[in-house]
């Protein structure tokens, strides 16, 4: 392919360099076979460099096609990195990356590269890795399965970075690290995706509109196993269709060393020949008798022999003005829920309207009714 060969119209009359004595121009590419079309950004210091696309489908399509059935659009510029991918971010919209038309697999914006819409990569009953469309039948189906499944990217104590299976990971902790441990990644105020350490995260987050990028996100499994990462209040998690992604998993602890915890499933063999107990296992809750200060110990504690110590449930008997959770404690902290709970509308509307998850007033709705 012969990138001399591309030709190229320029669409606007305000033509300029920008920062750093560049040209940072968005365009758009069409096919003039089948009117198919790519939006993309360039930086560049020589406006007849010929640049034609950096899209894997767009490339794909030019090296079948030939170049000279491709003609670049220069439609807009822009005096930096920072203004071009914003723009860039407003118009490759999720619906571009999924339309039929277009070969943008990607939302626009520095940073967005890492998120292909609309497809998924996939291996088969062979361990052949490739990508399909998310609504593939054989994807639906489970023939196909995301070529992650059951996978994980770890660094190990010397910081080589590694795959290892979900279970090795959470079994060996001590041996392997997640791949940003220390890391959080965030959506700035300009909206871009960045990594930063966690430590500088916690300064920002007080001064600055920025969050992270899973806020309000939660990953769900569908009925074939496969992994979502959707909205909490996504119709298919309220109606139940997905469910959470770990929910049919349990933190264990070691029978004979409480130190080492293992995340699994019930029906793990070390569970059901006792190897592997509850969390709980050998724990009672507690409040020192002068303070009332919360306790996690063991039946054995010395202290409950003294009456240093006693369980909660004799606390809240011996001090009758402990404050703990009432009916009143529901009405004030979620009057907006509880006057909806009274007006018998459905939870997933309830949902909708004050922003709370399903599962949060599911949960206030039982307690509260509990005092009735």
């Amino acid at each position: 392919m012969n990138k001399d060969n591309i030709e190229y119209e320029i669409l606007t009359n305000d033509v300029f360099k920008g920062e750093n004595n560049k040209y940072y121009y968005f365009y758009k590419i069409v096919n003039k076979l089948n009117n198919m079309y790519y939006y993309g950004v360039h930086e560049t210091t020589n406006i007849n460099d010929k640049y034609c696309g950096s899209g894997r489908e767009l490339r794909k399509a030019q090296q079948n096609e030939g170049i000279l059935n491709f003609k670049k659009y220069i439609l807009k510029f822009f005096n930096n990195h920072t203004e071009l991918y914003k723009y860039e971010k407003e118009i490759v919209t999720k619906e571009v990356a999924i339309d039929n038309m277009s070969y943008n697999r990607h939302r626009g914006g520095d940073g967005s590269w890492d998120f292909t819409l609309g497809y998924v990569c996939v291996k088969d009953k062979n361990n052949n890795m490739f990508l399909v469309k998310k609504d593939d039948p054989r994807y639906i189906s489970g023939e196909l399965v995301s070529n992650m499944k059951g996978l994980i990217h770890v660094t190990d104590i010397n910081g080589n970075k590694l795959t290892v299976s979900v279970d090795e990971y959470r079994n060996n902790k001590d041996k392997y690290k997640m791949i940003f441990n220390g890391t959080v990644s965030i959506i700035d105020e300009n909206g871009i995706k960045k990594h930063i350490p966690k430590c500088e995260y916690d300064k920002l987050k007080e001064t600055k509109n920025i969050h992270g990028v899973t806020k309000g996100k939660g990953v769900f499994i569908d009925n074939n196993g496969n992994g979502i990462m959707c909205d909490i209040n996504d119709e298919r998690v309220l109606s139940g269709e997905l469910k959470g992604y770990t929910s049919q998993y349990t933190v264990y602890k070691f029978k004979d060393d409480f130190n080492k915890t293992c995340f699994t499933t019930k029906d793990d063999p070390r569970v059901k020949s006792g190897e592997l107990v509850g969390i709980n296992y050998g724990i009672i809750y507690c409040r020192d008798v002068k303070t009332g200060e919360k306790i996690k110990t063991t039946k054995d504690d010395p202290r409950l022999k003294t009456g240093e110590i006693i369980s909660s449930m004799k606390y809240l008997k011996v001090n009758k003005n402990f404050n703990f959770k009432t009916k009143q404690h529901y009405i004030e902290k979620y009057p907006e829920i509880i006057n909806l709970l009274n007006l018998n509308v459905d939870l997933i509307e309830i949902s909708k309207k004050t922003g709370y998850s399903y599962k949060k007033i599911k949960h206030i709705k039982e307690r509260y009714e509990s005092f009735k």
